[in-house]
């Protein structure tokens, strides 16, 4: 049986619920590898110091295997990637909203097999930027074993989700994305330096949050950081809703154009 949402209709694939929240529909979360790999640096795959990029390939029988899918389900969605896995000592700095419905989707343009979910987004600012088509991309958070074949090659296996990030640029392409027109439409460039000024500085604020990834009473260096937290993440939002705006002035020209 299909899930069931009460959400008004934006687009078809992304509509909001009764609260104001942000539902995405069918969206592509990751992707086989099987034949076209994705790049790692070699520091990610355990290499220390090592910025060579080697190609990582991953079998259907590994994302859609009934663990990796499971890991998913609930799981929190953030922006950007944060700088450490999640868990209960730090999810409230981080969490956007949610995944749910992960499923087995069907074949993409360049022949891999797509994991879909949909997104819940509950943050006013993200809200703002996925709506805008500025953020659209989708990355995984996730631990993972690289195994290396008899070959030589590299095998990716064992997944296990954290986390799901709305990037501006993931690195499974752009196929691996939230899907709606809005986001084929061109910002102004003046706009997106500013918004990426915005994201910058609340980026720069989440890498300089207290160690105790709380707010604990009597620490003023925790309320200090918190507090910067919430004004960065205004004035994140300030722009981010201008760029909504905008990007909704120009679809409605240019399907006035059309028409």
């Amino acid at each position: 049986m299909p899930t069931v949402y009460v959400a008004d209709r934006i687009s078809d694939n992304i509509a909001r619920t009764p609260e104001g929240f942000l539902l995405c529909r069918d969206v592509v979360i990751a992707r086989t590898a099987t034949r076209v790999p994705q790049r790692y640096r070699g520091e990610e795959l355990g290499l220390e110091g090592s910025r060579e990029m080697y190609d990582v390939w991953r079998l259907p029988s590994e994302v859609f295997a009934p663990r990796a899918l499971h890991s998913g389900e609930g799981k929190p969605i953030t922006s950007p990637h944060p700088p450490e896995f999640l868990g209960p000592s730090n999810t409230n700095w981080y969490q956007k909203g949610h995944i749910q419905n992960i499923r087995r989707g069907g074949e993409l343009e360049d022949g891999e097999e797509a994991l879909i979910a949909d997104l819940i987004i509950t943050d006013a600012a993200l809200i703002e930027q996925v709506e805008g088509g500025f953020l659209r991309d989708v990355s995984l958070g996730y631990k993972c074993v690289y195994v290396q074949r008899d070959d030589g090659t590299i095998e990716q296996t064992q997944l296990l989700v954290n986390h799901a990030a709305i990037v501006e640029k993931g690195r499974a392409g752009s196929e691996v994305s939230i899907a709606d027109a809005a986001a084929e439409e061109t910002m102004d460039k003046d706009l997106k330096k500013e918004l990426g000024r915005a994201i910058a500085l609340v980026e720069e604020v989440l890498q300089k949050r207290p160690g105790s990834r709380t707010i604990p009473t009597g620490q003023s260096d925790a309320y200090q950081a918190y507090d910067a937290q919430m004004k960065a993440g205004q004035e994140f939002s300030d722009v981010a809703k201008r760029v909504g705006q905008e990007m909704g002035k120009k679809s409605l020209e240019s399907a006035t154009r059309k028409s």
